[in-house]
């Protein structure tokens, strides 16, 4: 009778222990809205903006001032977008947060031509945050003025550009793009006809490119002239690399001292210009 008393008593404690753990532990459980604006800045930084708007801005006067006057990196993906969506998207969303705008990808040409608008009306040269920049279906008319608004931002680091259309000739475009100040990353795809004019040698102007990535084809005389922009070129890649239309074995000039990777996706040049292109880069 002892015995199943002092048993009763002791299930009693047991039973008392885990409701009182289970009441701690209920007590402790942090609601969403109970974390820090530090963690939800953090959290944002990991997803695109567009789709952090919209799942947030709606939700309290909190919520609403974390977005409206934000002071993290922002990153923008706009591809695909209605232009009565994008209106409200430029309004709303870019507008307001333009000094926080780190990542930029463009996609769309009306998109594209409403960001770089004549130098006037442009907004461009607001983004003092951005870093990375990558415009697909570029329309070419429009290629040197977005190229000549670039060289406003202090932080460009990273750029690629896609041209829609095929140009009569990139060298300008190239020279546009070594003198971005402080591009260490660049990737572009400019393709011309088959209308070819030599890019004249760099004399004093270098880029502070260090990978360079060319998916359009390149004659390997304007590679050499290219490549004379670049001198910290650490890795190159190659879509194409083609003979010279003068058919005259080419003397390579270029010496890229820094180069540690080199990557050619096809190429059609005979064997001794390709042996004095490795010797030389």
């Amino acid at each position: 009778m002892e015995q199943t008393k002092r048993h009763r008593q002791q299930n009693s404690i047991t039973s008392n222990n885990k409701k009182k753990k289970l009441s701690n532990n209920s007590s402790s459980i942090t609601h969403l809205e109970d974390l820090p604006n530090e963690i939800f800045y953090e959290i944002f930084g990991y997803l695109d903006f567009h789709y952090v708007y919209k799942a947030f801005s709606n939700l309290n006067i909190r919520f609403q001032n974390l977005l409206n006057y934000s002071i993290h990196s922002i990153k923008l993906n706009i591809s695909s977008m209605s232009k009565s969506t994008f209106q409200y998207y430029y309004t709303h969303i870019i507008i307001p947060n333009k000094h926080c705008i780190k990542s930029l990808h463009l996609s769309n040409p009306f998109i594209i031509n409403l960001i770089f608008k004549p130098f006037s009306f442009s907004i461009i040269s607001n983004f003092i945050q951005l870093e990375t920049l990558i415009l697909n279906n570029i329309e070419k008319i429009y290629l040197t003025n977005i190229l000549k608004q670039l060289i406003s931002l202090p932080k460009l680091h990273s750029l690629v550009i896609n041209s829609v259309d095929i140009v009569r000739c990139n060298n300008k475009f190239y020279c546009q793009l070594f003198r971005l100040p402080t591009l260490k990353y660049c990737k572009f795809n400019i393709p011309e006809d088959d209308h070819y004019d030599e890019l004249p040698f760099s004399i004093n102007e270098y880029s502070s490119i260090k990978h360079l990535v060319i998916e359009n084809n390149i004659h390997l005389k304007k590679l050499d002239a290219l490549l004379s922009y670049v001198p910290q070129l650490h890795r190159l890649s190659i879509h194409q690399l083609n003979q010279s239309f003068d058919k005259e074995t080419q003397i390579f000039s270029s010496v890229l001292k820094y180069l540690t990777h080199c990557s050619i996706g096809k190429i059609s040049i005979s064997f001794d210009e390709f042996e004095l292109l490795s010797k030389n880069i």
